[in-house]
C-alpha cells in the first residue's frame, strides 16, 4: 500500500501502520469510513497515543487477514482517486 509505513511488532498481536498520508492524518475519520464503506473494523491509533496510525489485530486466520488487507488496500486506493 503506497505511503503506508509499518514496523515489525515486538511480540504483540497487533500492528500500528502509519496511514497519516491519508485523510490528512485523521485516523478516526479513516476508521469510521472504513467501517461504513468496507465493513472493516479497525481502531484509530490515536486512541493508543499513536495519532495517524490504525491498530490492526492479527489474532485471526491468514485468510481473514488477507481479506481485510485487500479491503484496506482497495479503500486507500479509492480514497486517492
Amino acid at each position: 500500500m503506497p505511503d503506508v509505513k509499518s514496523f515489525t511488532p515486538d511480540g504483540a498481536f497487533y500492528v500500528l501502520p502509519d496511514v497519516s498520508a491519508y485523510y490528512d492524518g485523521d485516523d478516526a475519520a479513516l476508521c469510521l469510513d472504513l467501517l461504513q464503506d468496507k465493513a472493516l473494523a479497525l481502531v484509530p491509533g490515536s486512541s493508543f497515543g499513536a495519532p495517524g496510525t490504525i491498530r490492526i489485530s492479527y489474532a485471526t486466520s491468514q485468510e481473514e487477514l488477507e481479506v481485510a488487507m485487500t479491503k484496506l488496500g482497495d479503500f486507500l486506493k479509492e480514497s486517492r482517486e
